[in-house]
């Protein structure tokens, strides 16, 4: 971590100096509050938001109401088909923090067959509630007749960090 007076060269290509910056921290309850992971290649077929991967799904139970959650999926998705095109989401027990328009956090698109790529998104999330919730990524095809897979040849995470207001 980067302190006052230190100079940055290492990491980016031009050096910035740290002066007068003031450098924030989280308050992480834990630093490691919920994470899951799934190795099985999963199908998406539907063009409504389906769980495909119940195994990449992390309950937990807020500190404070006021508790915050920095949520984030990392996965590969796989398209065996030309023109197919899908979204991934995180799901807060039954409703879609992701994105109001149903976009998700993060699509996929491809217009060839065969084709591999790394597909993550991430959110911070305020449920405002002392009561078991429930994260869990959900995925649904946008375009094309699919289907579209994910974790096909990765092993897909979910991670929950709780922070502390």
């Amino acid at each position: 971590m980067p302190y006052v007076g230190q100079t940055i060269t290492d990491v980016f290509p031009t050096s910035i100096n740290v002066d007068t910056a003031t450098i924030a921290t989280a308050n992480i309850s834990n630093q490691l509050t919920g994470k899951a992971t799934d190795e099985g290649q999963r199908t998406i077929s539907s063009t409504s938001y389906a769980t495909c991967s119940n195994t990449l799904s992390v309950d937990i139970t807020p500190a404070s109401a006021s508790s915050k959650f920095l949520v984030s999926f990392d996965t590969e998705s796989y398209f065996a088909t030309d023109n197919v095109s899908h979204y991934l989401t995180i799901y807060r027990d039954s409703t879609d923090i992701g994105n109001s328009s149903g976009y998700g956090l993060a699509r996929g698109f491809s217009s060839s067959s065969d084709i591999s790529m790394g597909m993550d998104g991430t959110i911070l999330d305020s449920p405002n509630t002392t009561s078991e919730i429930t994260y869990q990524v959900y995925a649904k095809l946008a375009s094309g007749s699919g289907p579209a897979y994910f974790n096909s040849q990765t092993i897909g995470t979910l991670t929950v960090l709780e922070i502390k207001s």
